[in-house]
C-alpha cells in the first residue's frame, strides 16, 4: 500500500531542490505550526493523538492517505461555537468546524499478514465557507470521490454522524478543506489502530503477542518484523572494487 501525506501541495512538485530526497514530506512537514497540536503532547502537556497542519494556501484540499473504506463522517452546513464570545458582537464566535471523515485502511504486510489502521482528518471546512472561500459548490457532483472534486456525499450537509455504509475513498481523493477549532485555522490528521487490531498483527505470526517478553520465542512464519542487522567478521578483506585480485586491492 502506497501512503502519502494529506496535503500534496503543488509547490512541492516543482521544488527545483534536487538535494531533497522528498520535496512533497519537506513541504508539508513545514505546515506543523509546532505552538499548538503537538504529537505526542501538546504544550500545555495535555495528550493530543495528532498532529495540526496549516498549508500556506486557503484552497489546498484536504486528500485521503491512501486507499481506504469510510466508516464514518460529518458534513456541516456552518460552523458551531466553542462557547467564546465575541467582544465584537457580544454573541457566541462561530470559531469551529466540526466536520470529519475518519476511514479504514487494510493492507498486507507480509507472507498472508494484514494489518488495518485508521487515519482521521478533522476541522473540516463547512459547505457555505467552502463556496465562498474556496469555490462555488459543484452542481452536479460525482458519486464517487476523486483527486479532482468532493463526491455528492461530501456535500450533504447535517448535523449528525453518518455512517460509510461501504463507501470506498482511493489515496489522493479529495475529503474536504481545512477548518478550524476554537478560531485556530489548521486540519486535525492522525493516524491510529485499535487495540484488537493492534493485538491482530501481531498474533498472525502463528504465536502468543510477545511484547514486553524478556526472552521472546523465535518465531516458525518466513514473515518477520524488525531490525535486521549483518554481522561482518573482522578477519574480512575487503576490495575497492569487483573482480579485484588480492594483490592489486
Amino acid at each position: 500500500m502506497i501512503i502519502s501525506p494529506p496535503f500534496l501541495p503543488q509547490s512541492a512538485l516543482n521544488s527545483g531542490d534536487d538535494t531533497d530526497t522528498d520535496a512533497m514530506m519537506t513541504a508539508v512537514e513545514a505546515y506543523e505550526p509546532g505552538y499548538h497540536g503537538v504529537f505526542p503532547v501538546t504544550f500545555d502537556r495535555r495528550w493530543h493523538g495528532g498532529i495540526h497542519l496549516v498549508p500556506g494556501t486557503r484552497d489546498e484540499p484536504v486528500r485521503a492517505i491512501a486507499d481506504g473504506e469510510v466508516i464514518a463522517y460529518r458534513v456541516s452546513q456552518n460552523p458551531i461555537s466553542d462557547g467564546h464570545i465575541d467582544d465584537a458582537t457580544g454573541q457566541e464566535a462561530l470559531n469551529t468546524n466540526n466536520g470529519f471523515v475518519l476511514l479504514r485502511h487494510v493492507t498486507d504486510t507480509g507472507d498472508g499478514r494484514t494489518i488495518t489502521f485508521y487515519s482521521l482528518y478533522m476541522h473540516l471546512l463547512d459547505l457555505t465557507a467552502q463556496h465562498a472561500l474556496i469555490a462555488p459548490l459543484p452542481a452536479n457532483p460525482s458519486s464517487h470521490a476523486s483527486p479532482f472534486a468532493l463526491a455528492a456525499w461530501l456535500l450533504e450537509a447535517g448535523d449528525g454522524v453518518k455512517e460509510g455504509n461501504g463507501r470506498k475513498v482511493y489515496r489522493k481523493d479529495i475529503l474536504g478543506h481545512w477548518g478550524q477549532s476554537q478560531g485556530l485555522w489548521h486540519l486535525h490528521f492522525e493516524i491510529f489502530m485499535t487495540g484488537d487490531d493492534f493485538t491482530a498483527w501481531f498474533q498472525q505470526t502463528g504465536h502468543t503477542v510477545q511484547l514486553g517478553e524478556n526472552t521472546p520465542v523465535q518465531p516458525s512464519s518466513k514473515d518477520w518484523w524488525g531490525h535486521a542487522y549483518y554481522v561482518i567478521p573482522a578477519t574480512v578483506e575487503f576490495l575497492d572494487r569487483p573482480g579485484t585480485p588480492h594483490d592489486e586491492a
